[in-house]
Order: C-alpha cells, then sequence, then structure tokens
C-alpha cells in the first residue's frame, strides 16, 4: 500500500513539473508553444481544424496529423475561443470565395505559345513541327 502511494506520489510530481512549462500563444497565423516536457510545437493556422477543451485545463488542437493537448493553461477558456473564432472565420471566408477555374488554354493558344520558341532559337523548327502535329492530334 505505501508502495503505491509513493508510486501516485511520484507520477503526480512528474505530471505537475511537466506542465509548469507547457506554453501556448496564438496569432492569427499560427498556434505555437510548447506541451508537456517542453516538446515544441508550431502549426500553421491553415492546418489546424479543430480545437476541443480537455482536463486538466487543457486544450487539444486538432490537425490532419492528429491531436497536440496543451496542459495547464490558465486563460484556457479565452485561447480556446481565439482559436475557435479564427477556425471559424477562416471556413468563412473559404465560403465565401468564389471557386476559381480557369479553362484550359485551347491547342491553337498553345500552339502560338510554342510558335514563340523557334523564332527565339529555343528549339528547331523539327521540334516545334513535332509539338504542333502533337496539339493538333495528328
Amino acid at each position: 500500500m505505501l508502495l503505491a502511494v509513493v508510486v501516485v506520489s511520484f507520477l503526480l510530481l512528474i505530471f505537475a513539473f511537466s506542465i509548469q512549462k507547457v506554453e501556448l500563444t496564438v496569432t492569427n497565423k499560427r498556434v505555437y508553444g510548447a506541451t508537456a516536457f517542453a516538446k515544441r510545437v508550431d502549426l500553421p493556422l491553415d492546418s489546424v481544424s479543430a480545437v476541443s477543451m480537455s482536463s486538466f485545463k487543457g486544450i487539444a488542437v486538432g490537425t490532419s496529423s492528429g491531436r497536440i493537448v496543451f496542459k495547464g493553461i490558465g486563460n484556457r477558456d479565452e485561447i480556446y475561443e481565439a482559436i475557435n473564432k479564427l477556425i471559424i472565420e477562416r471556413q468563412e471566408k473559404a465560403k465565401a470565395e468564389p471557386v476559381k477555374q480557369e479553362a484550359p488554354a485551347s491547342n491553337l493558344d498553345e500552339i502560338k505559345k510554342v510558335k514563340e520558341l523557334p523564332d527565339a532559337g529555343i528549339i528547331t523548327q523539327e521540334e516545334f513541327d513535332t509539338k504542333k502535329k502533337q496539339l493538333l492530334g495528328l
């Protein structure tokens, strides 16, 4: 029984020591800081897909690579709200921006571009003729 108390006390001491070095900073471009045991993390905001609160005043930041947990954050609620707001703003901005699709260049446009190459001495006339036939499907 005494051994169990000593082990639990030791684990709690290690946990308390590890979260003392936790830090988290949020900007409009990045989420960075140090997790338990001073593991450095630097995430572009575009890679952050989710945020949640966790035990021991923690913040969990989700990315496509996994979940990173920062424990012992004094202003956890403020940081949670800030990250959540930035994610929502990014999603709304993506919805508002129209999807730009460029029409593929026609074969004639492509031939005109390639025609400049032999004129500039970059390729031979024979190479141009081969590319022209390829573009025309001959």
